[in-house]
Formats: structure tokens, sequence, C-alpha cells
């Protein structure tokens, strides 16, 4: 879309965080053609996060300025749909619609929107393994949750294991101002995936090709490290993997790393009692998801 004479994004995935949004971004681009930059989530259009509790920014990527914004899409045509999939922005939903409308203006009736939903309970814990798994989690999972509201004040905002749960109220602030915005269920998209991703296609304009001509894969699964070495060969900036981006093409490249890397991680879901704790917890949660999927029926 072509805004103040730079090709920018027309589409957005919003979130949420640990609800499949990655492996979904890498199945539209590589069967719909969704063009999606180098840095998947450049974060522009909300504020910055403060560290994290291991003092590090490991993991977070935030984009400042709009040149270097409109360069992580220079290369793509302006006929292109071009994707900014920052999960983020679903949690910071107002901040992002004063963001994108100061620099959109009119253009923003004509933008698309779309997130996935996850059942809250699970969302928090697979992102609370996550964080166990990259060393940024010291705490047990209820702890961690209990200690969200507080936490935030002075590490980074993904913290929030209960708002990035809550996500009823922020399709509906974009609905009501107008916005295009489609909702997809996590399980629909793991349990019916070929015709989850002929909507999401069609919603967006794009030609969906069947999922069968592309490998499945799991994209940045939490979990358990079972082999700590492997995982930071394929992590680091090492020689092994400068190489392996050099001669691999960028789809191949994906499947090949993200296998290994599930490889890697021993599942770990999350117990009846613990889902149970979450929603006595976080009142009204257990019916996140059904709520918000029945904004797709708001005009």
């Amino acid at each position: 879309m072509l805004i103040n004479g730079m090709n920018l994004p027309d589409v957005f995935l919003i979130g949420a965080q640990k609800a499949a949004t990655s492996s979904l971004a890498f199945y539209l681009e590589s069967t719909a053609e969704l063009r999606i930059s180098n840095i998947k989530e450049p974060n522009f259009f909300v504020s910055g996060a403060l560290p994290y509790i291991d003092g590090s920014f490991r993991g977070y990527c935030k984009i400042n300025l709009l040149g270097e914004y409109e360069k992580l899409y220079k290369n793509f045509q302006l006929t292109d749909k071009i994707c900014d999939a920052s999960t983020d922005y679903l949690y910071k939903y107002k901040e992002f619609y004063d963001s994108v409308f100061s620099l959109y203006q009119e253009n923003i009736k004509n933008i698309k929107i779309f997130c996935v939903v996850r059942c809250p309970a699970e969302r928090a814990f697979s992102s609370w393994k996550m964080f166990r798994r990259d060393g940024k989690e010291p705490l047990n999972f209820k702890e961690a949750v209990m200690e969200s509201s507080s936490r935030i004040k002075n590490y980074n905002y993904n913290y929030d294991y209960v708002g990035y749960g809550q996500y009823y109220d922020a399709v509906k602030y974009l609905k009501e101002k107008g916005l295009n915005v489609y909702v997809i269920n996590m399980d629909s998209l793991i349990n019916d995936k070929d015709n989850t991703l002929t909507r999401v296609s069609n919603f967006l304009g794009l030609e969906y090709v069947n999922i069968q001509s592309v490998t499945e894969t799991q994209v940045n699964k939490s979990g358990n490290i079972k082999y700590p070495r492997i995982r930071n060969l394929l992590t680091s900036d090492t020689v092994f993997k400068r190489m392996f981006k050099a001669i691999v093409k960028k789809e191949h490249r994906m499947v090949i790393k993200n296998k290994l890397l599930n490889a890697t991680i021993s599942n770990q879901d999350i117990t009846e009692e613990d889902k149970a704790w979450y929603y006595n917890f976080v009142k009204g949660s257990e019916f996140e998801v059904e709520k918000t999927i029945k904004l797709n029926e708001y005009e």
C-alpha cells in the first residue's frame, strides 16, 4: 500500500502471542504469497518495552524510525500483500490504532487485520514455558501469573500473562473504530488447517494453494530444552549458522531450522488443575475465545 510515497503493509497479523501466529505467518507466506519482512515483528506502531528480568532484550525487536520501517518492505512490489506480524499490537491495541491512523489517515479503512485467539490459560502457560526455556522466568506458573500486574511496572510487558489473553476488548475496540478485523480460533488452525487457511486467504484477498504442498512445521515451540548445546548452535551467531543462511533458501531454511529446534524441546501441557486455577484467578477468561470469535459477526 502506497502511503506518503512509501510501500507499507496493508495487512497486520496482530496476535495473540503464543497462539501459533508464527506458524500461521509461515504457512501464508509459503502458500498464499503473503509478503513478510525478515524481521517478522518490527513492533513499529507501539512503544518500546522494558528489559526482561535477566536484564536483556534478547528475542525482542523494536523498529523506531519510519525510514527503517520502510526499508523492511523496499524489495516488495506495490501489488504485493505486505504483512506486519507484530503480536504486541493486540495487547497495546489503542496505541496501535492511534499510531496507524496517524500515518495512514484515510487509508486506514483499506487495511486488513487478523488475529489468532487461544484459550487464555493455555496461552499463558505456553508463554511462561517459553520464558522458562529462554532463562527469563524464575517463578513457577502460578507465581508468575499472580505477579503479572506488578512485574510489568519494572520489566517487559510480555510478562503480563493475564493481559495478553484478554482479546475481546481489543478486537471490539478496533471494530468499533471501523477497521476490518478477522478472528481465528487457534484450535481451528490446528484441527482444520486447510479450511481455516482458505478462509483467512479469502479475507485477505489472496489466492491460497492447498496446504498439502507445504511441509508442516511448528514455529517457536515452547517447552523444556532436552539438548541445550544443539539448541545453542542453532540460535547463536555461529559460523555454522551464517553458512547455513548463505547456502539455503529462506523457505527451506525455516522448515529445517524449526524442525531441528523442535527436536530439542520436550512438550509440556498445562494440567487441568492449573487451568482451573487460572480460570478462578482470571474470572470469565474461560469464555474469552468464544466471545471474541463472535465478533466476526459484528458490523
